[in-house]
C-alpha cells in the first residue's frame, strides 16, 4: 500500500512538474516577441513575412502543446519542434545567430524517446544571453550523445553576455530551475541519475550540459 502511494504521489508530482514547465518555456515574453514581431511586418506592409512568420507560430504552439500531453515522445518530435522554435527566433532576431545540430550517427531520433520540452529552454537560454553582444553573429552549437540510459545533449554558446543581458539572468534561469526538478523526478521514475550543469570554457563561451533519461522501446 505504501508503495502504490508513493507511485501515485510521484505520477501526480510528475504531471504538475510537467504543467509548469510548459508555461514556463513557452512564456508570454516569447509569445509577445512574436506577435511583436507579425505586428511590425503588418505596419511595413509586409504581408507576405507577416502571414510566413504567423504560420509558422501557429505550428510551433501546436507542437508543444501536442508533445506536453505525452510523457515521453520521440527525439525526432522533440528536435522538430526545437527547430521551429530556432527558425522563429532567427527570423525575429534577423537571423543575428546561426544554429548548429549535430546528433551522434549512432542515434535513431525515431526510436529513442525523451521527455518533451527539456533540451529546447537550455537554446532559449543561449540565445537570450549570446545573441546580440557587440554587435557580433553568435552561433549556438547543440550536441546530442548517446550514454547507457540517458542522452548527453551540450549546448555552446561562445560569446560573452552583455550587461543588458545580466539584468534578465534570474527571470529566465527559472526555466533552469524546472529543469533540475524535473530531472529530480524523472531520476526517481527511471532509475537513473541525470544531471544539468553549467561551465565557463574560456573568455566567451558557455556550455551547458544536460544528461536526459530515455526509453528506446
Amino acid at each position: 500500500a505504501t508503495f502504490r502511494k508513493r507511485e501515485f504521489e510521484l505520477e501526480l508530482s510528475k504531471s504538475s512538474m510537467e504543467m509548469r514547465a510548459l508555461r514556463s518555456q513557452v512564456n508570454p515574453h516569447f509569445i509577445f516577441n512574436c506577435l511583436a514581431s507579425i505586428q511590425h511586418f503588418i505596419s511595413k506592409n509586409d504581408n507576405k513575412q507577416a502571414e510566413y512568420y504567423l504560420v509558422r507560430f501557429s505550428r510551433l504552439i501546436r507542437q508543444v502543446l501536442e508533445n506536453s500531453t505525452q510523457n515521453m515522445v520521440a527525439l525526432a518530435e522533440d528536435l522538430e519542434a526545437l527547430e521551429m522554435y530556432v527558425e522563429m527566433e532567427r527570423l525575429r532576431l534577423q537571423n543575428q545567430f546561426d544554429f548548429d545540430l549535430q546528433i551522434d550517427k549512432s542515434i535513431d531520433s525515431e526510436e529513442v524517446f525523451v521527455p518533451p520540452l527539456i533540451i529546447q529552454p537550455l537554446v532559449e537560454n543561449a540565445i537570450w544571453h549570446g545573441v546580440g553582444a557587440e554587435g557580433e553573429k553568435a552561433e549556438i552549437k547543440v550536441e546530442i550523445m548517446l550514454g547507457d540510459k540517458h542522452l548527453e545533449c551540450i549546448v555552446e554558446n561562445p560569446l560573452q553576455e552583455t550587461e543588458k543581458k545580466k539584468v534578465s539572468y534570474k527571470r529566465k534561469s527559472l526555466g533552469l530551475v524546472l529543469i533540475k526538478e524535473r530531472l529530480e523526478l524523472l531520476n526517481g521514475i527511471y532509475n537513473t541519475n541525470c544531471s544539468l550543469s553549467q561551465e565557463d570554457v574560456g573568455y566567451i563561451s558557455k556550455r551547458t550540459k544536460i544528461e536526459i533519461p530515455i526509453e528506446t522501446e
